[in-house]
C-alpha cells in the first residue's frame, strides 16, 4: 500500500483507511478429547455413542428453524454444494428484488469443519475431535449501520458461530448518512466528495 501511494502520489487527493472485515467468532470451549469424553459422561450423563444421534436432532434442529425463518421472512432459503460464490449469489439477490435492509437469504452450505466422532477405545467407545463434513448455515442481512454482513452457523457440536462485518460497507453507510458523495467498486471507493469530512 505504501509503494502504491507513493508511485502515485502526485494524483492521489487524500488516502483513506478502514477495517476491510471484522469478523467475531464463539464456540463452546472443549479443549480437547478427554474434555469432551468427560463432558458426555458426567454431566450429560450419557452413553458416548448416543451422544452422535443427539448431534444428529440439534443439527436438523437448527436447519429447520433457518428455514422457517426465511419463510417467515418471504425471503429464500438455498442449500448448496460444492462450490459456490456466496457473496456474488447474496449481491445478485440485492440487485435483482432491489433489498435495502433485512434478511436476504439463509445459505445451507456444506463444508468441512471440526466437530466429533466415534471410534472404538479401549473397553468402550471414544469420542473424539476430528473434521468431517457438515451443513453450515449463512444468515445474509443488510443491516442499516452495517450493511451486508453475515452469521455463520456450524449445525454440529461444538456449533462455531462467525459474525462478519464488511468495513467498507460500514464506512459507506456513514458516509451516505452525512450526506458525502462517494464512488464505490467493491471494496474500494474510487471518488469521495470531501475526503476531510470523512
Amino acid at each position: 500500500m505504501i509503494a502504491f501511494v507513493n508511485k502515485f502520489a502526485c494524483s492521489i487527493i487524500a488516502t483513506l483507511c478502514c477495517f476491510d472485515r471484522v469478523i467475531f467468532k464463539g464456540h463452546l470451549p472443549f479443549g480437547g478429547d478427554a474434555h469432551l469424553n468427560g463432558f458426555v459422561d458426567n454431566v450429560l450423563r450419557m452413553r458416548r455413542k448416543d451422544f452422535i444421534p443427539l448431534l444428529e436432532k440439534c443439527s436438523q434442529r437448527l436447519v429447520e428453524h433457518a428455514q422457517a425463518l426465511a419463510e417467515a421472512a418471504g425471503r429464500p432459503y438455498e442449500y448448496r454444494q460444492g462450490k459456490f460464490r456466496k457473496e456474488s449469489f447474496i449481491q445478485n439477490i440485492i440487485r435483482r428484488e432491489r433489498i435495502h435492509d433485512g434478511l436476504v437469504a439463509v445459505l445451507c452450505c456444506q463444508e468441512t469443519c471440526r466437530t466429533v466422532k466415534l471410534r472404538h477405545g479401549r473397553g468402550r467407545p471414544e469420542l473424539v475431535f476430528a473434521y468431517r463434513p457438515q451443513r453450515v448455515l449463512y444468515y445474509y442481512s443488510l443491516d442499516p449501520e452495517f450493511g451486508l454482513m453475515y452469521v455463520r452457523v456450524q449445525t454440529w457440536f461444538p456449533y462455531t458461530i462467525q459474525v462478519y462485518v464488511n468495513g467498507h460497507d460500514w464506512l459507506a453507510r456513514q458516509m451516505t448518512n452525512q450526506r458525502i458523495g462517494f464512488c464505490q467498486r467493491d471494496n474500494a471507493f474510487t471518488e469521495i466528495d470531501s475526503p476531510r469530512r470523512v
